[in-house]
């Protein structure tokens, strides 16, 4: 079990959902889908149209209703938008405005085509180049939210505290964007917790799980680290069964030399990265701009430029039936007259849709489970560790985490594919869902509810409350189970994983790898696959 939570478990029905927005009309907006939810907010593509033909695509984040009322998740709402308004760069996410319509509190922000780190690494394993490309920009971006200042000049303390592959946007042109400044810390926030975990435990530098919890901008460099390691060599460093030891990983576990995990690893680059992963904060690079000029300088010494272009080539060729499907329903939604009542619902889940509320589902789940590690003798973590054990298994939610949810399983990628709703009419007919399937390897058995069904599966049927079980086997595999919700359906690409590892060094270097894009149904056996998921 992974530490990310997902939160869509803790959502509302999608008739709440479509009801938070009303009409398409949403002040200066015009609402055209919603393509994400999770437990704290929900997340619309819309068009802000002005004088003389303007007009402009952007993402409008919505507080679902049933949280407006608790001035805590009101005041990390505004904190968030308020906190990451101020930072000008061009590699972190703008947010254009804050605001409140009718009974709804939103804010507009910049909408990002294009998909996660996370989704780029579970189709394929990037140059070295390119993913120190997309590292750099992240670097330039983090030290521009830790040089944020107060009027007066003086710095406000910023960190990110949840940088992950999630939270990391690469537009199909290139462009590398941090989102989800939601858990940061920076002084003068109105909302402030003592004793929490912010981010995800896997992405966590050491000192934010000491007791004293003595975190700055260095923190934000091991997470970045952390980043840079699992997209140069599509292996998770501190993946493990349970938030537990994943605790144990982070404060003791022996970081591998990539070289070790990558046949043809740079030299130059492994340096880069155990030097960002030094646990003693002194020993890394002080800054978010010294590691950026690291990379920079490994670049320049490794080949021709890298460009944003470079990186958008290779998004623009992975994703190039993402970005077809996206014009797609743009236009289906533009083709809705703006006097409909209702908002499409289209479910394009991916690490985007994860990372909206991580602060929101942290925050659910508190009052079971405080994860509070004090590094004051052996005997001690292994009591703490012996309480969390008890309370996991107390928890009555905390069995569903991102892992364990359709699109973030140990070992598949799941996108809802468009089933686009409206409000039903007391007399209208069954609203109808889709349930499809396509697992590998192609010999992989599905079965629904305990009933053989076909590989690849399409099956269309009435919505109806409740889940089905969906497995997927295969001799020689590691089994997947997904809990399916019968009242939205949902589309599951499955890649089952080989129960035997392969020995460290024996993998190809990403030079001989052929493109994900080129592959005919998906992954091929040899692939390392989904491992962050």
């Amino acid at each position: 079990m992974e530490d990310e939570t997902l939160t869509s478990s803790l959502a509302p029905p999608a008739s709440t959902a479509l009801s938070l927005a009303g009409k398409r009309r949403f002040g200066r907006y015009q609402l055209l889908y919603r393509f994400a939810a999770g437990g704290m907010a929900q997340l619309y593509l819309a068009r802000l149209t002005g004088v003389e033909g303007f007009e402009k695509l952007v993402a409008i984040k919505m507080i679902h209703q049933h949280l407006a009322e608790r001035p805590e998740f009101v005041k990390m709402f505004i904190d968030e938008a308020r906190l990451a308004s101020r930072i000008a760069h061009p590699n972190v996410a703008q947010i254009l405005e804050l605001g409140r319509h009718g009974e709804t509190l939103f804010f507009a922000m910049e909408y990002v085509e294009g998909e996660s780190l996370g989704a780029l690494l579970r189709k394929v394993l990037p140059p070295f180049r390119i993913s120190a490309r997309i590292a750099a920009d992240v670097a330039a971006g983090l030290h521009a939210a830790h040089e944020l200042r107060d009027g007066q000049g003086e710095l406000l303390g910023v960190v990110h505290r949840d940088v992950s592959p999630q939270n990391l946007l690469i537009s199909y042109r290139g462009a590398t964007k941090i989102v989800d400044f939601g858990v940061a810390r920076a002084r003068g926030r109105l909302h402030t917790t003592q004793g929490e975990l912010k981010g995800k435990i896997s992405y966590m530098a050491p000192e934010q799980l000491k007791e004293d919890r003595q975190i700055d901008r260095r923190t934000d460099v091991f997470a970045l680290g952390i980043v840079l390691f699992e997209a140069t060599t599509r292996r998770r460093l501190f993946k493990a069964e349970s938030p537990e030891a994943q605790i144990v990983k982070v404060l003791s576990y022996e970081i591998p030399p990539p070289s070790v995990l990558v046949d043809g690893y740079p030299a130059e680059l492994e340096r880069i990265v155990l030097t960002a992963l030094a646990r003693d904060p002194s020993r890394r690079y002080q800054t978010g701009q010294e590691m950026q000029k690291a990379l920079e300088r490994y670049l320049a010494g490794s080949g021709e430029p890298v460009l944003q272009a470079d990186v958008g080539e290779l998004m623009s060729g992975l994703f190039a039936d993402r970005m077809k499907e996206k014009q797609e329903l743009l236009s289906r939604a533009e083709a809705v007259p703006e006097e409909e009542s209702s908002v499409p619902e289209v479910e394009l889940v991916s690490d985007a849709s994860i990372a909206l509320d991580t602060i929101g589902s942290l925050l659910e789940r508190r009052s079971r489970r405080t994860l509070w590690i004090g590094l004051g003798g052996t005997t001690l973590l292994v009591a703490v560790l012996v309480l969390l054990g008890y309370l996991l298994l107390a928890g009555p939610d905390t069995k569903r985490t991102a892992d364990s949810a359709p699109d973030a399983s140990s070992n598949a990628v799941a996108a809802v594919g468009p089933d686009q709703r409206s409000l039903a009419q007391p007399d209208a007919a069954p609203r109808q869902v889709t349930i499809s399937a396509r697992a590998t390897p192609g010999r992989a058995r599905l079965t629904l509810d305990g009933e053989e069904v076909a590989n690849p599966l399409t099956l269309r049927q009435p919505a109806r409350p409740g889940t089905a079980t969906l497995e997927v086997t295969a001799p020689g595999y590691e089994s997947q189970r997904f809990e399916v919700p019968l009242d939205r359906g949902g589309s599951f690409v499955v890649a089952l994983k080989r129960l035997r590892r392969p020995r460290p060094g024996s993998r190809r270097p990403a030079s001989s790898r052929r493109p994900a894009s080129k592959k005919k149904g998906g992954l091929g056996d040899d692939d390392v696959v989904n491992p962050y998921d």
